[in-house]
């Protein structure tokens, strides 16, 4: 179950992490992705900061919080499978 649980909280890494496996090292949209991990690891972040004030502010059910992180990765898996598809139809056109 805990598998589970985080392929929903952090799944949309995995499309940089196989980007970066298959890909080559100079592919063009490696700044990007770079950047979108920031940005999930930056979103996740604060999730585990509101948690965490939750929890010394005596909040019963403080654990809701990491509910949050699923909103993050869905938008981060939209922003990576954007920067796909941008980069791909990018380079269709300039043929």
């Amino acid at each position: 179950m805990q598998i589970i649980g985080t392929l929903i909280s952090f799944g949309a890494l995995f499309i940089p992490t196989f980007y970066f496996l298959f890909m080559t090292k100079s592919a063009p949209t490696n700044r990007r992705m770079f950047f979108g991990i920031g940005l999930q690891i930056f979103w996740s972040a604060l999730v585990a900061a509101l948690v965490y004030f939750s929890w010394r502010a005596g909040h019963a059910e403080y654990y809701r919080g990491w509910g949050l992180l699923i909103p993050v990765n869905v938008v981060s898996a939209i922003f990576f499978a954007l920067v796909l598809f941008i980069h791909d139809r990018d380079v269709k056109t300039k043929r």
